[in-house]
């Protein structure tokens, strides 16, 4: 995983003690990840 939890709430300006989206927002990390390496055509 390039990017995890932490740097992508600090991007989006959530706070570090909100964890109700935690798992969303995982889960948009791994689809973003999945769509770059298609896109390159490279594993990541």
């Amino acid at each position: 995983m390039y990017l995890n939890l932490e740097q992508v709430k600090k991007h989006l300006l959530v706070d570090d003690s909100f964890v109700a989206d935690d798992s969303y927002i995982t889960d948009l990390i791994t689809v973003a990840e999945d769509s770059v390496s298609k896109h390159l055509d490279i594993a990541l």
